[in-house]
């Protein structure tokens, strides 16, 4: 062996001839100095007839390759983890028996939880809620769905309801993963604030669209570019026709009831796109269902570089206020009337 290697394995050696089996492993440079080569050494124990140690059997076999690739997967492990520490999303690393065996430190902050928490599952009793706020069932989750189908499942927004009875907001896509001994990864983002401000714009929208139809006010956008025409709910309730229908330009204008209207109201347009000259008339027009109404127009443009890109405005109905008019008209003639017959 040489002294150098038998004072290396002098301890096997004597632990073998006391009858101990011996399994260690030796590295050793290679014979051109350029590298190293890894061995496994087992010292198996042998004796006489009498029982007793006479020997050993040595049986040693090159495990460079097997080395080589342990170490690069121990690289590539320690290289993930650094990774996983470092992203600003929160990842999930699922085994192929369903269990969490590696979570960051972004999953920690985003559900509150620690990483021995999160891995012996005890957020199990939260609820988590779909934007609708109705429960996920547990083949619904993102995690659940990518491990059955065996496919991608991105982007689905999660709400989960915490113990102080918050609610916290995530954005979770489910990935299926290849490795030995691996299921799924998931990536999770918070997006609570968007959220609230989601709903804020939600609950806005409603307040506006409830103020608009108990006043009676449409909104209608006209593309210059395409002459395409967009008409809001209540601007369809006001012509009485159907939450799917948006008319070409002509066929809109020709719901205003005589042809000076109409043209006025292309002559308007024509002026709105040539020299953004915005619009404000009241007119009266005949709704699909053959009912006549008077409607406020109110128009605004919208010019980028010396081009009209839209108009947008507003429709009202005004026929209880007309008609308001008219019967206080002809209170004021009556009593004018009446004053004049007395005097």
């Amino acid at each position: 062996l040489g002294e150098k290697i038998y004072n290396l394995n002098k301890s096997y050696l004597e632990n073998v001839l006391k009858g101990e089996s011996q399994v260690f492993e030796r590295e050793f440079p290679e014979a051109n100095g350029k590298g190293v080569r890894y061995s496994i050494a087992n010292y198996i124990p042998a004796y006489d007839k009498d029982g007793n140690v006479d020997g050993f059997v040595a049986q040693v076999a090159d495990i460079t390759a097997i080395k080589e690739a342990k170490n690069k997967v121990e690289k590539s492990e320690a290289e993930l983890r650094i990774l996983l520490q470092s992203l600003p999303v929160g990842v999930t690393i699922i085994d192929d028996k369903n269990e969490i065996i590696e979570v960051n430190p972004k999953l920690e902050v985003l559900l509150k939880l620690s990483k021995n928490s999160i891995i012996s599952r005890e957020y199990k009793n939260r609820k988590y809620l779909k934007s609708d706020y109705s429960e996920y069932s547990l083949d619904e989750m993102p995690s659940a769905r990518c491990l059955k189908e065996k496919k991608i499942i991105a982007d689905q927004i999660i709400g989960i309801e915490l113990e102080d009875k918050n609610i916290i907001w995530i954005n979770v896509t489910a990935v299926p993963l290849s490795s030995p001994g691996l299921s799924v990864m998931t990536i999770s983002t918070d997006i609570t604030e968007r959220r609230k401000s989601e709903i804020e714009l939600l609950n806005l929208k409603r307040m506006l669209e409830q103020t608009s139809r108990i006043a009676r006010v449409g909104a209608w956008e006209l593309k210059t570019d395409t002459r395409e025409l967009f008409w809001s709910d209540i601007t369809k309730e006001i012509h009485e026709v159907g939450m799917n229908y948006n008319p070409p330009l002509d066929e809109a204008i020709n719901y205003y009831k005589d042809q000076n209207s109409r043209e006025k109201i292309y002559e308007s347009v024509n002026l709105a796109i040539t020299k953004g000259i915005p619009f404000d008339y009241e007119f009266q027009l005949t709704t699909a269902k053959n009912n006549l109404k008077w409607v406020r127009v109110i128009a605004e443009v919208i010019f980028e570089n010396g081009v009209c890109k839209k108009i947008f405005g507003s429709i009202q109905d005004i026929t209880a206020l007309r008609s308001h008019e008219l019967m206080s008209q002809r209170l004021f003639a009556i009593v004018d009337s009446s004053t004049d017959a007395i005097y």
